[in-house]
């Protein structure tokens, strides 16, 4: 069998110096019949006749290249775009796409007007632009709160209060702006993580109701972080679990079918315990409590002290930049910037203690400064998030000082 190709240790390519060292033997093998003379082929010459040569040499590597990337496409680790997409739909999923990014609003106009959803909306300087979502009607005070949503899919950093141009003007309606972010929005799902997921779900016939549990509600549509722990002990755990109770920490997705499959997936004796209650009745119309709970938002209070090292390329909007990149890398991770940082998970989901040094990255985004010191909530270390908590970073909290 040969060297290369499909090899009992899997598949091996052929590179370009295999493909010329085979060839330097192969030339090296002709006789001249008359003379008796062999070729000395040497590819790193300027000889013409050579460079001919080396031509199709090129395109043989290359097609080894192609034939690499096709056997990859088997490979559920290495596959990449439709390949994945396919591997997916076998265990019945899909790859996630893009969401905007979803922000409550407040509008001020005249009592009793109506105002049309579809309103185009914007910061100042027109870089992120909203729509808003349904038909309001202004009350007494001539104010109206709804939420809006981004135009371009994705992360949209917006700080409160910033989102206050009105693209659209309608009669009766004098002003607008944001309160809060109700959902920053996400990227499409990338192969990466979308074979994490796949792997993930075929844990969701295991006989283990922990991962059962948590690979089922990881299918459901819309949830982005599930986590169950179930204390087996007679007492109340350190986490605060009571005894012989199961916790489900759940973001994203509906509630009545995040209910639904909790109940379906665990144990029959198991006893529920969480901040949210849904009742599930089954088709003898018996009613079963569910709880779960949303993970608990804990603010971030961020201060970032740097210095500039290179004026000519440090931006004037430089601290802004900082807090919009926090924000980003806490919801989607390196990966916001195109970078590998060999975390296993995007950002701080629930339950992921802050490492504050992991900040430096979306930081060191910014060019033209150096960073002096780091601090998140008082400490340079880390901050302990418990397992039904989640880091909650906003632009308004971070303060960048130039010193």
């Amino acid at each position: 069998m040969s060297d290369y190709g499909i090899t009992p240790q899997g598949w091996q390519s052929k590179r370009l110096a295999d493909v010329i060292d085979e060839a330097s033997v192969q030339l090296a093998e002709i006789v001249d019949p008359k003379t008796g003379n062999r070729l000395n082929p040497d590819f790193n010459s300027d000889d013409p006749a050579m460079q001919i040569v080396s031509v199709p040499l090129n395109q043989t590597a290359q097609g080894w290249e192609a034939a690499q990337l096709a056997n990859d496409q088997y490979d559920p680790l290495r596959a990449t775009g439709p390949s994945v997409d396919a591997q997916l739909m076998i265990t019945g999923l899909q790859r996630k796409p893009s969401t905007p990014t979803i922000i409550n609003i407040e509008l001020q106009g005249t009592f009793g007007a109506t105002l049309l959803s579809g309103q185009t909306i914007s910061d100042i300087f027109d870089s992120n632009l909203f729509t808003t979502e349904e038909t309001i009607t202004f009350d007494g005070d001539g104010k109206a709160t709804t939420t809006a949503v981004s135009v371009v899919n994705g992360p949209v950093i917006v700080t409160d209060n910033t989102i206050v141009k009105i693209k659209t003007p309608q009669p009766n309606w004098d002003s607008v702006t944001n309160m809060s972010t109700r959902a920053v929005g996400t990227l499409e799902e990338t192969d990466q993580q979308a074979e994490l997921r796949r792997r993930q779900s075929t844990m969701g016939a295991a006989s283990a109701p922990v991962d059962s549990v948590a690979a089922n509600l990881l299918n459901l549509e819309g949830v982005t972080f599930a986590r169950v722990k179930i204390n087996n002990t007679l007492e109340t755990n350190a986490d605060g679990i009571p005894a012989k109770s199961q916790a489900c920490i759940v973001q994203g997705g509906n509630d009545g079918d995040i209910a639904r499959t909790i109940l379906q997936r665990s144990g029959c004796t198991a006893e529920f315990v969480g901040t949210t209650e849904i009742v599930i009745y089954d088709k003898q119309g018996e009613p079963y409590p569910v709880q779960f709970s949303r993970p608990t938002q804990v603010p971030m209070t961020v201060v970032v002290d740097i210095s500039v090292t290179n004026s000519s390329i440090y931006p004037t909007d430089a601290p802004q930049r900082i807090a919009d990149n926090i924000v980003l890398y806490s919801v989607e991770g390196a990966d916001a910037f195109g970078i590998v940082d060999g975390f296993d998970q995007d950002g701080f989901p629930p339950g992921v203690d802050v490492i504050v040094s992991r900040l430096y990255t979306p930081i060191n985004q910014v060019p033209g400064h150096k960073i002096n010191s780091v601090t998140v909530n008082g400490e340079i270390g880390t901050v302990p998030i418990a397992f039904n908590e989640l880091a909650y970073f906003d632009a308004s909290t971070i303060t960048v000082t130039v010193s």
